[in-house]
């Protein structure tokens, strides 16, 4: 991290995880948080993925974490180091988010959540699809993903969170990610990452779906 050599290291290089590898990660992807593996080192690895850095001392202020933030969505340029930024790596503009509507009064089943929420909003290219699977989380089939299911976020799994906690809200980490201000350095960024934040009907109809118990039949 120090010397001529240090921005050749970070940025479109292969990280030696090999968790971080078979996930498609490079320790810094332009324009990618998702797939910057130096992002999840310092905002909480999941596991395999190691320790979260610095290592032995504290977190990194969120002033310092949002610079790198803003760094890595600019395309980590090298900038005052003497040689162009590399190009970003091609991403898809982003998909217009769907014009859905608001749901029918009472309770909304799983599938409306996973057709028109899950599916549209979060299971998209170069997000939670079946191919990038940012987080390792696939929202292709959000009820496998979800359920009963440890979160990789090391704030969240020392909280013992579940990704959905059936019947328990305070315990389903995916609320604290649908309804954050901004980053924030325990808990990441706010979901969805791209495109227009959940309108609060969709929020307060996850929470319902998920104080209910989170059935997955209709």
């Amino acid at each position: 991290m120090e010397g001529p050599d240090a921005f050749q290291q970070l940025v479109g290089a292969q990280p030696t995880n090999e968790s971080a590898r078979s996930a498609g990660l490079l320790r810094v992807a332009p324009g990618s948080l998702e797939r910057s593996f130096l992002w999840v080192k310092l905002t909480g690895p999941g596991p395999g993925q190691g320790s979260r850095m610095p290592l032995g001392a504290p977190p990194l202020a969120a002033v310092d974490l949002q610079r790198i933030e803003d760094w890595i969505l600019a395309g980590a340029p090298r900038g005052d180091l003497g040689a162009p930024a590399l190009t970003p790596t091609p991403s898809p503009t982003p998909t217009q988010t769907p014009l859905v509507p608001s749901p029918s009064p009472g309770a909304v089943t799983f599938s409306v959540l996973q057709n028109q929420v899950f599916t549209p909003r979060c299971a998209v290219a170069f997000c939670h699809d079946g191919t990038t699977k940012a987080g390792a989380l696939d929202l292709t089939d959000a009820y496998a993903s979800l359920v009963d299911v440890a979160p990789t976020n090391a704030a969240a799994r020392e909280a013992g969170w579940l990704r959905v906690a059936p019947g328990q809200g305070e315990r389903s980490f995916l609320l604290t990610k649908l309804t954050l201000a901004t980053f924030d350095p325990r808990w990441g960024s706010p979901m969805p990452l791209s495109g227009a934040r959940l309108e609060a009907f969709w929020i307060d109809a996850i929470e319902d779906w998920i104080r209910r118990g989170a059935p997955r039949t209709d």
